[in-house]
């Protein structure tokens, strides 16, 4: 039997079976409606397409010229946006300007050089171009480069006339000269660049400012504050001085006015010094010819001579000249009381009226004077002493006149001293006592101790007349100053280097760390200082967070200058290197790497000296405690 073929088929739906069946003429006609409606035209009419017009293809050459004027045409939109917006405003972003100084913080009178660099960076040469500069008033120029053009009576106003500066090119002009001017003061140096671009006749601007700092003026200053002056009697000011270590300044003038009538300058009495000179035509002026490192004073008597106001105040002013004009490096205000009475009380605390800083455990030793400047006798007084504070230890009283103590109040009378039955006028007299000061507790401390004296007279009521002065005696902020010398920082990381113990004819380098800050009061002219040993040197790497760091390799000695040392949460730091190459003669020997550094200040509300000195540090590394060794020197 052969193969057989056979495939499937398809079953027709009844739809295809009906229209299989259908006649043949019903079918054409519906073929010819379908093809009119393809071969139609806009008017419904059927088409001959015998008579189609045949269009011819746009060739390889029309596609390839299209293509080039495209191209063309967005190469030149480009150009013309990033040139037109280049031009249209020139000197936006195309030029540059800054000034640059070469120190942000100074010292008052220190010399610095500040330059003025500048570039074109315009497509094309500038011309009319020019750099124009203004410093500010406290600015001494000594120097500029190139010579510059004054551009008005104000020597700080200059102007260079370069001309013309061609594309991507640049240069720089240089200012020399000094601040002078009170710390913490900031001082702004003003430059501008002017030009014309090419293609255009408008002059077109670019600036730029610079900040200088000045962090000491190089004189520390002590006034001796006061809060109250008995009218009519002799009441004295005691203003201290000494150079700092960065001073610059040789000169200053002092002058003291007050804000009401009835100053009186008292003469002091012998000759001056020869660098103190008194204004004769001017009372309340005096010329300092130098200053020098070692402290020296100036004692100003006055008298407050009238009885017309209750208060005033009193304004110290100190003025250093240089190159023929005079800055204003200090102001000092003092308000105070002034005390009247017919029983005239002056209170006396270690010596002075006036305020002082202290230290806790200190003795304070009292001295209450009193005369009787009316015209009549003054029967029965009692004498109080007031003395306020939480820093006052009662418990250590000496008071050999046994008065009574109430409080804060220590009161005499004629029970206690018979003088004060009967006080005749011009009768004076006086009180002593003592007591020691004491760390205060709680919270919120009162780090400070107010003292003053008071009378009344039997039979009257007390009035607000019958006081004396009044001091007020601060605890001293404390300065606190740590020094580590370490070979491995706290992680443990070297960060020395060198044989450890070190080894003769090697160098060995250590890593030294200073912390400071103040408890209290804001300190000014604070300054950390290190005197290197003998073997030991500065090997740099300096780091500061305040103020800076620098060497002196005269003294060979490092210094750490802050200024001005607010109370913050925080100590402040300063890193640097010291590195030592020990001799033979070493061997066998512990080397001295610090003799201890000293921390100083001045103590701004007590306008009391505060220093602090660590310990000093050897090569046994005491601070290290993975460094540390024997320190012996192989």
């Amino acid at each position: 039997m052969g193969e057989q073929s056979f495939m499937w088929k398809k079953k027709k739906s009844e739809k295809e079976e009906e229209n299989l069946n259908r006649p043949e003429g019903e079918k054409n006609e519906e073929i010819n409606e379908s093809l009119q409606e393809i071969y139609a035209d806009e008017d419904g009419e059927a088409v001959d397409v015998r008579k189609f017009d045949i269009k011819k293809r746009r060739g390889p050459l029309f596609w390839l010229a299209v293509s080039i004027l495209t191209a063309g045409l967005a190469g030149l939109g480009g150009w013309f946006y990033r040139d037109y917006s280049t031009f249209a405003e020139p000197g936006k972003s195309s030029f540059e300007i800054a000034v640059i100084p070469s120190k942000e913080k100074v010292s008052a009178g220190e010399e610095i050089t500040v330059a003025i660099n500048f570039k074109n960076m315009e497509k094309t040469a500038v011309s009319n171009f020019g750099v124009r500069a203004i410093f500010p008033k406290n600015f001494i120029i000594t120097q500029t480069e190139p010579l510059a053009e004054k551009t008005s009576a104000d020597s700080r106003n200059l102007f260079w006339n370069i001309g013309s500066l061609d594309s991507k090119r640049s240069g720089e002009v240089l200012v020399k000269g000094k601040i002078i001017a009170p710390a913490d003061s900031l001082s702004t140096i003003y430059a501008e660049a002017v030009y014309t671009p090419a293609n255009f006749s408008s002059e077109f601007k670019k600036t730029a400012t610079a900040e200088i700092g000045v962090i000491d003026i190089g004189v520390n200053f002590n006034f001796s504050a006061f809060t109250s002056a008995v009218a009519g009697e002799e009441n004295e000011l005691k203003i201290k001085f000494a150079a700092a270590k960065e001073n610059r300044l040789e000169n200053f003038t002092l002058k003291m006015e007050n804000k009401n009538s009835g100053l009186e300058i008292i003469p002091a009495k012998g000759e001056s010094p020869a660098w103190l000179k008194k204004n004769p035509a001017i009372p309340g002026e005096w010329a300092v010819s130098e200053i020098v490192a070692e402290e020296r004073e100036i004692p100003v008597n006055f008298k407050i001579s009238g009885k017309s106001f209750s208060e005033d105040e009193l304004k110290i002013s100190i003025i250093t000249e240089s190159g023929g004009e005079e800055f204003n490096i200090l102001e000092k205000t003092f308000p105070f009381e002034v005390i009247k009475g017919d029983l005239a009380l002056s209170l006396i605390v270690n010596g002075s009226k006036n305020d002082q800083g202290i230290n806790s455990g200190d003795k304070l030793s009292y001295l209450i004077g009193y005369s009787n400047k009316g015209e009549t006798a003054l029967k029965d007084v009692i004498i109080m002493a007031v003395i306020e504070g939480e820093a006052v230890s009662w418990s250590t009283l000496d008071d050999p006149a046994v008065g009574k103590k109430s409080g804060d109040t220590l009161s005499w009378s004629k029970a206690e001293i018979p003088e004060l039955e009967n006080i005749s006028p011009g009768a004076e007299g006086s009180i002593e006592f003592s007591l020691k000061t004491q760390n205060p507790s709680g919270e919120k401390r009162n780090e400070e101790i107010k003292s003053y004296a008071r009378y009344s007279i039997s039979g009257k009521e007390e009035s607000k007349d019958n006081v004396s002065n009044t001091i007020i005696n601060k605890i001293n902020s404390r300065l606190e100053l740590t020094e580590r010398v370490v070979y491995f920082n706290e992680d443990n990381i070297a960060v020395g280097s060198g044989p450890l113990p070190p080894k003769a004819g090697e160098i060995t380098v250590f890593h030294v760390s200073w912390a400071a800050g103040g408890n209290i009061h804001e300190l000014s002219g604070t300054s950390v200082e290190m005197s290197l040993p003998e073997g030991v040197s500065f090997a740099g790497r300096e780091y500061a967070n305040v103020g800076q760091i620098t060497y002196s390799a005269a003294e060979n000695k490092v210094i750490w200058t802050i200024g001005r040392l607010p109370v913050l949460s925080e100590m402040i730091t300063a890193d640097f290197n010291l590195s030592v190459s020990p001799v033979e003669s070493d061997r066998g020997k512990i080397m001295v790497l610090s003799g201890g550094s000293k921390a100083s200040g001045l103590d701004s509300e007590t306008n009391t000296p505060v220093i602090s000195i660590t310990k000093p540090k050897t090569t046994k590394l005491e601070d290290d405690e993975i460094g540390a060794s024997d320190g012996v020197v192989r």
